[in-house]
C-alpha cells in the first residue's frame, strides 16, 4: 500500500479546506437550531456532499443555479426517503428506483453527474434514519442548514475549476491550429511541438475538469462537441507531420488556408473575451465554394497541363479544403457555445452544403443508453440493486446506523467483481485503522468537547483530502475518523461503541458489494464500454461503405438507419472515457486520455462518411461517368475499413491480422481520368469528387494507422 500523494491541480486540497470550514459550521448550526435530532446528520453529510462531492463549476451564476437545483432535488428526495423508510417493502423498492435513476442520469455529465452522488447520500440518509412523520421536518431543517452553509462557501471559497479553464485551453488549441493553417497558407511547416503541447493542455483541462457539460444546457453541451472537434483538428495537423501532406501553390487554396486560420483565431478570441464578436464562417464558406470551382477549372483546362498533372494539382488542394471544413464547423460550434444566432450559409443548385457538426442532446444520449446493451445502464442497475439490498439487510438486522452500511456499498462497488473484492478488502482494513484511531481520540477527548471540535475540523479536512489525494484504504481510514468524531459531536456525550459499530457496518457493506458484483455482470461493465469503441469503429466502417456505395450507384443506396446507428454508437463509445473519469483509480485519468485519443482519431472517417454522403446527392452516380472510378474508390474503401477493423479487433482483445501494403489508387484514378471527357463540367465535377473522396479515405487510413489502442484496464 504505497503512500503517494496524487492531487493534480491541488483539487483535493482545495476541497478539503472548503469542507473543513463548512461541515463543522453546519454541525454547529444544527446543534444550535435543531439539537438532538436526525437533522444534524443531514446537515453534516449534506454540507459535505454539496461542498466536497458536487464541487459545481462554471461562473458564479452557474454555480448558484446548480446549488439551487441541488437544493430542490434534495428536498424532494428527503421527502421521498422519509416516506419510503416507513416500511421495509417501500424502502427497498424506492431505493432501487431512486439509486438506479441517479446513477443513470449521470450519463449527462457536468452538474448532474457531479450532484448525483450527493443526492444519493441525502436520499439514503432520509430512508434509513427511521424518522417518524412527525419528526421528518427536522430532516428538511438539516438540509436547509447544509444549503445555507454550502452556497457561500461554494461561491466564494477557492472556486477555481470551471468552464473558463476549458474555454481557455480550447482557445490556446485553436490558436495553435490557426498558426498551423497559416503556415500552410505561407508554404511552411506547422509547429508540431506547439500543437502537441496544446493538445495535451486541452486534454488535461477538459478531461480532468468536473465541469464538462451541464445536463440539458445547450451551450455547455455545445462545448463538449466543440472540444472534440478541436482535438480532432489538432490531431490531424500532428498526424500530417508523420504522413506527408502535399502543399498547394494554387492561389485559391492558399487563400482558403488563410481564411481558415482567420476563422480559427476569431473563434479563439471570442472564447477568451466575452466582449469579442462571435466568429463568422461566411467568408470561409464562400471561399470553400469558390475553391471547388477553382479545382474544377483546373480539371477542365486541357490546354494548361496533362491529365495526370491536373489530377496532382487538384489532389494537392485537398488538405486546405479539409482544414476549411473543420474551421467552419468549429465556428458553428463556437457560436452555439456563445449563444450567438446561427448563420445562414448559401444553399442551392451548384453549391455544396456546409457539413453541420453534430448536436449533443441530453434526451438523445438518454435514449441511446436506455438499454441493457448499454454498460452505463447496467452499471446503474448494479448500483440500484446494491443499495436496495443494503437497505434490506439494514432493516432485517435492525442496525442502528444502517446509513453507514449503504454508504459503504456506494464507496466499494466497482466496475467488476475482482476490483470490488479488492476495494472491499481495502475498505475493511482502512475502516479498522480509522475506527481504532477514532476510538483513541474519543478516549482522550471525552471530557474535553473543545478538543473534539478541533478534531472534527482536522478530521473533515483529512477525510476529504485523503479521498482525492491518497489511496483508497487511507481515504477510508480518514473518513471513518471523520464519521466517528462527527457523530460523537452530534450525540454528545460520546459512546465508545460507535467505533465498533462503524467497523461492523462497513464490513456488512463490503459483503453486500461483493455479492452484487459477483451476481450482476461479474466481468464488469468496463469491458462492455471498451467494446462500444469497437462497435463505433464498425458502425463507422458501415457508414463509409454506404457513402461510397451512394457515390457509385446513387443516393438511394443511403440508409438513414445506418446514419442514426453511427451517431448512437459514437455517443456510447464516449462512455469508457466518462466512466473512467468518475473512477477513484489513480490511473483513471490517464486511461481516459488514452481512450479519448482513439475516439478523436475516429472522428476523421466519421466526418468523411457524412461528407461523402452529402456529395453523393450533388451529381450523377459514378457508374454513369465511368465504372472504373467507383472501382478505384472501393479499393481505397477496403484498405480503410480493413485498417479500422484491425483496430476494432485489437480493442476487442482479438488477435490482429498482418495488414497488406497500402494499395491506394490515385495513380489508377489518374489513368481513368485520361479516358473521360473532362471538358464536360458535369463529368469533371464527379472526377473532382472522386479525387477528394480518395483524399478523405487516405486521411481516414492514416488516422487508423496512427491509432494506438490503450490497455483494457486502468493502472494504478
Amino acid at each position: 500500500m504505497a503512500l503517494r500523494i496524487h492531487d493534480p491541480g491541488h483539487t483535493a486540497l482545495r476541497r478539503g479546506i472548503r469542507a473543513a470550514i463548512g461541515v463543522p459550521l453546519a454541525v454547529g448550526l444544527s446543534l444550535w437550531l435543531i439539537p438532538n435530532t436526525p437533522g444534524g446528520l443531514i446537515a453534516a453529510f449534506g454540507s459535505l456532499g454539496l461542498i466536497a462531492t458536487c464541487d459545481f463549476g462554471g461562473s458564479t451564476r452557474r454555480r448558484l443555479s446548480s446549488l439551487l437545483g441541488a437544493a430542490a432535488v434534495g428536498t424532494v428526495l428527503i421527502i421521498i426517503g422519509a416516506l419510503a423508510g416507513l416500511t421495509l417493502v417501500s424502502a427497498v423498492i424506492v431505493t432501487f428506483i431512486v439509486a438506479t435513476t441517479l446513477a443513470f442520469v449521470a450519463v449527462l455529465h457536468g452538474a448532474i453527474a457531479s450532484g448525483a452522488p450527493a443526492m444519493t447520500i441525502i436520499y439514503v440518509a432520509s430512508a434509513t434514519l427511521g424518522v417518524s412523520l412527525e419528526k421528518s421536518w427536522t430532516l428538511l431543517a438539516g438540509w436547509a442548514i447544509a444549503i445555507a452553509v454550502a452556497i457561500p462557501i461554494s461561491l466564494f471559497v477557492l472556486p477555481r475549476r470551471n468552464t473558463g479553464v476549458v474555454r481557455e485551453a480550447c482557445a490556446r488549441a485553436l490558436m495553435a491550429a490557426a498558426d498551423a493553417a497559416q503556415a500552410r497558407a505561407d508554404g511552411g511547416e506547422p509547429d508540431l511541438g506547439a500543437l502537441q503541447s496544446a493538445q495535451a493542455d486541452l486534454q488535461r483541462s477538459y478531461l480532468g475538469n468536473p465541469f464538462r457539460a451541464s445536463g440539458f444546457n445547450r451551450r455547455d453541451r455545445g462545448l463538449i462537441v466543440l472540444v472534440g472537434q478541436v482535438q480532432a483538428l489538432v490531431a490531424a495537423f500532428i498526424r500530417s507531420g508523420t504522413f506527408v501532406m502535399p502543399f498547394s501553390d494554387m492561389p485559391q487554396s492558399r487563400e482558403l488556408a488563410h481564411q481558415g486560420a482567420v476563422a480559427l483565431r476569431d473563434a479563439a478570441m471570442s472564447l477568451r473575451d466575452p466582449g469579442a464578436p462571435a466568429p463568422s464562417g461566411l467568408a470561409i464558406a464562400d471561399g470553400w465554394q469558390r475553391h471547388w470551382g477553382s479545382a474544377l477549372d483546373v480539371l477542365t483546362d486541357s490546354g494548361a497541363a496533362s491529365a495526370d498533372e491536373r489530377v496532382d494539382t487538384v489532389y494537392m488542394m485537398f488538405p486546405d479544403r479539409a482544414t476549411a471544413i473543420s474551421a467552419v464547423r468549429i465556428v458553428i460550434l463556437t457560436r452555439r457555445v456563445l449563444g450567438a444566432p446561427p448563420e445562414s450559409y448559401p444553399q442551392g443548385p451548384g453549391l455544396h452544403s456546409i457539413p453541420e457538426p453534430p448536436t449533443s442532446r441530453g434526451i438523445q444520449e438518454l435514449r441511446a443508453e436506455a438499454s441493457l446493451r448499454s454498460p452505463w445502464a447496467r452499471l446503474a442497475l448494479r448500483t440500484g440493486v446494491g443499495l436496495a439490498l443494503a437497505v434490506l439487510v439494514v432493516y432485517i438486522l435492525g442496525l442502528s446506523h444502517g446509513f453507514w452500511v449503504v454508504l459503504g456499498v456506494t464507496a466499494i462497488l466497482r466496475f467488476d467483481g475482482l476490483t470490488t473484492l479488492k476495494m472491499a478488502g481495502w475498505a475493511v482494513l482502512g475502516t479498522f485503522i480509522g475506527a481504532g484511531a477514532g476510538y483513541l481520540i474519543l478516549v482522550l477527548d471525552m471530557q474535553r468537547p473543545a478538543w473534539l471540535w478541533i478534531g472534527l475540523i482536522m478530521a473533515t479536512f483529512v477525510a476529504v483530502w485523503a479521498q482525492g489525494a491518497l489511496n483508497f484504504a487511507i481515504g477510508q481510514a480518514a473518513f471513518s475518523m471523520f464519521v466517528i468524531i462527527g457523530f460523537s459531536v452530534l450525540t454528545w456525550p460520546p459512546d465508545l461503541v460507535t467505533a465498533a459499530q462503524r467497523f461492523q457496518d462497513i464490513t456488512i457493506g463490503a459483503i453486500v458489494s461483493i455479492v452484487i458484483a459477483l451476481l450482476l455482470w461479474p466481468r464488469g461493465v468496463l469491458n462492455g464500454m471498451i467494446g462500444n469503441v469497437a462497435a463505433a469503429i464498425r458502425a463507422t466502417n458501415r457508414l463509409l461503405g454506404q457513402a461510397v456505395g451512394a457515390m457509385e450507384y446513387g443516393v438511394d443506396r443511403l440508409d438513414n438507419a445506418v446514419m442514426s446507428e453511427t451517431t448512437h454508437a459514437i455517443l456510447r463509445s464516449q462512455e469508457v472515457v466518462d466512466l473512467s473519469l468518475t473512477s477513484t483509480n489513480k490511473g483513471g485519468a490517464r486511461f481516459a486520455y488514452d481512450w479519448q485519443g482513439v475516439i478523436d482519431e475516429l472522428r476523421t472517417p466519421i466526418t468523411a462518411g457524412h461528407l461523402l454522403a452529402d456529395w453523393a446527392g450533388d451529381g450523377a452516380p459514378l457508374v454513369s461517368v465511368s465504372p472504373r472510378l467507383g472501382a478505384c474508390l472501393n479499393i481505397d474503401l477496403r484498405a480503410v475499413t480493413s485498417a479500422w477493423e484491425d483496430v476494432a479487433d485489437e480493442v476487442d482483445g482479438q488477435p490482429t491480422r498482418p495488414q497488406p501494403p497500402d494499395e491506394l489508387t490515385l495513380d489508377a484514378i489518374t489513368e481513368v481520368v485520361a479516358t473521360v471527357n473532362l471538358s464536360d463540367r458535369a463529368v469533371a465535377d464527379r472526377v473532382l469528387a472522386t479525387i477528394w473522396i480518395h483524399a478523405w479515405l487516405v486521411m481516414s487510413l492514416h488516422a487508423a494507422q496512427a491509432t494506438v489502442v490503450p490497455a483494457r484496464h486502468p493502472s494504478g
